[in-house]
């Protein structure tokens, strides 16, 4: 807001005039807050010549091989697979092989519990802890007794 003329040091306004004068101060929606005129303007001729790092970038450093599969150039990859956050956050890598450091493959994601002990009884893996099912059972049991 521009300050009052004649050197007065506050200005007095209505609360309706106070708060439309306020409002123009607030950038529209969907809309960059910081906005860039002159040489730092997108479109700006000379604005690789101001901008760090246009002209004489040094190399970027290769970054090492990940498990997942390339992008098509020009489009963005949203989602990273868990491993590689996993893998980020916690520094753990979990498709590496305990016994001899190959990688190993996701073959499948089984989300419902029969068809999992199915699979796992097949291939004559044993499960150890309560099941899943249990677990809720019991929360939600002792939830509705505390009540």
């Amino acid at each position: 807001m521009k300050r009052p003329r004649g050197g007065s040091l506050f200005l007095l306004l209505e609360p309706d005039e106070f708060l439309a004068r306020l409002a123009t101060l607030v950038p529209p929606p969907r809309i960059h807050s910081v906005r860039y005129h002159g040489i730092f303007a997108p479109n700006s001729k000379a604005r690789a010549r101001v901008l760090p790092g246009s002209a004489d970038a040094p190399e970027p450093i290769p970054s090492p091989p990940s498990s997942r599969p390339k992008a098509i150039p020009g489009t963005r990859t949203y989602r990273l697979p868990w491993a590689d956050l996993l893998k980020k956050v916690f520094a753990v890598d979990v498709l590496a092989c305990p016994d001899c450091g190959g990688r190993l493959q996701i073959i499948a994601f089984i989300a419902d519990s029969v068809c999992d002990r199915l699979v796992h009884t097949a291939h004559k893996v044993k499960l150890s802890g309560e099941s899943l099912r249990k677990v809720r059972a019991n929360l939600t049991m002792n939830r509705k007794s505390a009540k």
